[in-house]
């Protein structure tokens, strides 16, 4: 299979840079071309890579965010079920001057503690 050319133009102090290092890594300017684009090839399938794993971890985070919510949910209504079975009088000013409390069936005790 024949390799694709590619051509590329450097700005003159580009062009000064990589003259500069081929002759003292002893290659040819061509190959440091060649180790430049793969280089940047490589950053690029890395950074796929870790945009992968990125949506991946958002994705768990968003699934245990639900079930952490639904959760809490559940333990609001069980707490709010136990709360319902209190009834207080208070007057104007927040004093408790009257009150019962309503025998909770054992399932809603457990569920709110």
């Amino acid at each position: 299979m024949a390799m694709p050319n590619l051509h590329v133009r450097l700005k003159p102090t580009s062009n000064n840079r990589l003259k500069d290092l081929a002759e003292a890594q002893g290659i040819s300017q061509g190959d440091i071309a060649r180790r430049a684009i793969d280089a940047y090839l490589d950053g690029i399938d890395i950074a796929a890579m870790l945009d992968e794993q990125r949506r991946a971890m958002n994705q768990q985070i968003a699934a245990l965010d639900d079930r952490l919510s639904k959760r809490f949910e559940d333990h609001l209504k069980s707490m709010a079920m136990a709360f319902a079975s209190i009834h207080l009088t208070v007057d104007q000013a927040g004093q408790v001057i009257g009150g019962r409390i309503d025998e909770l069936p054992p399932d809603a005790a457990r569920r709110a503690a």
